[in-house]
């Protein structure tokens, strides 16, 4: 089977089923886990690895114009948790969809200097993510 590398040339994100799409420029999961390594007197070592954990990373325009922008989303909503869709659109990768149980965090700044004010959060994933990979 021929790998697809995707493509991204858009992608849609939800967070409790309100489209923030055009807020949002870009959106990454990281992982993480945790190894045990043992090694007895024989030398030869045994390796566990942890379940992964995962993260939300999202970067975004800051909006304070409205009670319904991403930017008010996130303060209001501190430490709830919810379902965060991404849906990435490529050309040759087929149709993706990311699904996680997220708990909302506040973004890391808010405020900025001359220019475009921009900011990040990560939000923690409760368990694994949900990934459903379609046809091209």
């Amino acid at each position: 089977m021929p790998h697809k590398v995707t493509n991204i040339s858009a992608a849609s994100t939800t967070v409790s089923a309100v489209d923030f799409s055009d807020a949002i420029t870009l959106v990454t999961f990281t992982s993480d886990s945790t190894d045990t390594v043992w090694t007895p007197i024989s030398g030869v070592t045994q390796t566990t690895t942890g379940v992964p954990v995962w993260t939300a990373n999202i970067e975004f325009g800051q909006d304070l114009s409205a009670n319904s922008t991403l930017t008010k989303f996130l303060v209001d909503n501190h430490g709830k948790t919810t379902t965060l869709v991404y849906k990435p659109n490529g050309g040759i990768g087929g149709t993706q969809t990311i699904t996680a149980n997220v708990t909302i965090k506040m973004p890391s700044t808010l405020g900025g200097g001359v220019g475009v004010a921009t900011s990040t959060t990560t939000l923690p994933v409760n368990g694994a993510l949900n990934i459903t990979v379609g046809a091209s």
